[in-house]
């Protein structure tokens, strides 16, 4: 009997995107959303910690930057999940971050607190990158990069849950019953992705053993229930296979200058983002205005990150090119230093608010995009987990050099002036991958 030869992602491409598919993305982006309430939790609870077991400021920041520090650690998940697959990586991940975070509760003071946010940390750290992978690979080519800024929109969601659920309990629980529901949340999560999430079926794929075709049929069976697998079908991806461990990969003649420049991509974008997530309340109340502006400004600029995500995850789609984010991480530049400018004018700072989450945010959801589509799938999850790593730990020092500019007497345009060379120095970085991509399709074509 001659086998029939099906190429997994043809098919998904002809296919478009299903209610399988969109039902899959919807539990990954239950992870994103989940990472995006536990990063701003600690904000909200952070007061009543301090009180309670009497830290002074730097012992308090200690504490915020554990859980970022300890997610660096999660890079070590990338090139397991590339040996092993994606599944297990992201319910074991998930799961993991929820005990650690209802074990928080139970912290007596402030070192064993610290050790159980390093702890969540690895396990958030490991999930993510690994759901960003597994989506963009079960999604066509022509919507992955709207895929990937999808899952990245939970997080603003995410962070604005947590502002809800802890005015509702801490007045009347506690700082821990913030925790009790952060930790319980992963845990239900990782049950329910046990019973419904798939492997990713490009891994399958490049795996071809009898269960892992049986596998295959059976999810794009789901996907399209009115194609039926050929008996006899080999599927397969077009793509290479690992030959090596998948962390030297990444360096590999061909790949090596593209790796360094997404690492310093991830790196300037979200020092910038934590910087003004950080920063930007208590520069506003710097300028003279308190009360409920702070807060505001705040949401309008994750309103804004929502919708400049999607956004320009479409238009790269549309497009089909990451030239167009230089543009945008200009104008995100601008638009942070313009923040400096409306200081005092409440509309105006609502304006510049919703342009930064328009252009920084939306920005980076397209940069997280580029991580998907450069790295084949044999070494996805490392790529991207690596990249992110080397984004987080650059992102621990947004407070502190926006504590130094302050420290130093910077006037508040100064700061916002400044604080915008990180996003520049990032579109520098995507024009010059974007020049390798077009320098490499001329090669191709004439070696063709």
């Amino acid at each position: 009997m001659t086998s029939e030869r099906i190429d997994v992602g043809a098919l998904i491409d002809a296919w478009g995107v299903r209610p399988r598919q969109i039902w899959i993305i919807a539990l990954c982006m239950l992870v994103t959303l989940l990472d995006g309430f536990d990063q701003f939790s600690l904000g909200f609870a952070a007061p009543a910690i301090r009180a309670e077991w009497h830290l002074s400021p730097q012992q308090l920041s200690y504490i915020f930057t554990a859980s970022v520090l300890a997610s660096v650690a999660g890079v070590l998940g990338g090139p397991l999940a590339d040996r092993i697959g994606r599944r297990w990586l992201v319910i074991g991940s998930t799961l993991a971050f929820g005990v650690f975070t209802l074990l928080s509760c139970t912290a007596a003071d402030a070192h064993q607190f610290f050790i159980w946010r390093v702890l969540t940390g690895i396990g958030l750290g490991a999930a993510v990158p690994n759901v960003i992978a597994l989506c963009a690979e079960l999604a066509p080519k022509r919507t992955r990069s709207t895929v990937v800024v999808v899952l990245i929109c939970a997080v603003p969601f995410g962070a604005a849950l947590a502002g809800f659920v802890s005015a509702l309990l801490l007045p009347h629980y506690g700082w821990r019953s913030l925790y009790i529901v952060g930790g319980l949340a992963p845990c239900i999560a990782a049950l329910l992705l046990i019973v419904q999430l798939p492997e990713s079926i490009r891994m399958l794929a490049l795996r071809d053993t009898p269960a892992s075709r049986k596998s295959i049929a059976a999810l794009l069976g789901k996907i399209n229930p009115a194609w039926r697998a050929p008996t006899s079908a080999i599927f397969y991806v077009q793509e290479e296979g690992l030959a090596r461990n998948p962390v030297s990969s990444l360096f590999e003649r061909e790949r090596a200058v593209g790796t360094l420049l997404l690492w310093l991509i991830m790196a300037m974008n979200l020092l910038e983002i934590t910087f003004l997530g950080v920063w930007l309340p208590s520069l506003i109340i710097r300028s003279g205005l308190d009360g409920s502006v702070p807060s505001h400004v705040t949401s309008v600029m994750l309103i804004g990150a929502t919708i400049g995500s999607v956004v320009v995850g479409r238009v790269v789609d549309k497009l089909g090119s990451f030239s167009i984010l230089v543009p945008v991480h200009l104008a995100g530049a601008a638009s942070v230093a313009a923040m400096g400018f409306a200081m005092g004018n409440v509309d105006a700072m609502y304006v510049a608010a919703f342009m930064i989450g328009i252009f920084v945010n939306g920005g980076q959801g397209g940069a997280d995009g580029m991580l998907t589509a450069f790295y084949p799938t044999s070494m996805r999850s490392t790529g991207i987990s690596w990249a992110l790593g080397a984004g987080r730990l650059a992102s621990t020092a947004g407070p502190l050099l926006g504590g130094l500019m302050l420290s130093l007497g910077f006037s508040t345009q100064a700061i916002f002036a400044l604080a915008g060379l990180p996003v520049v120095i990032s579109s520098l970085a995507i024009h010059n991958m974007w020049r390798m991509s077009r320098r490499a399709a001329v090669v191709q074509a004439v070696g063709h």
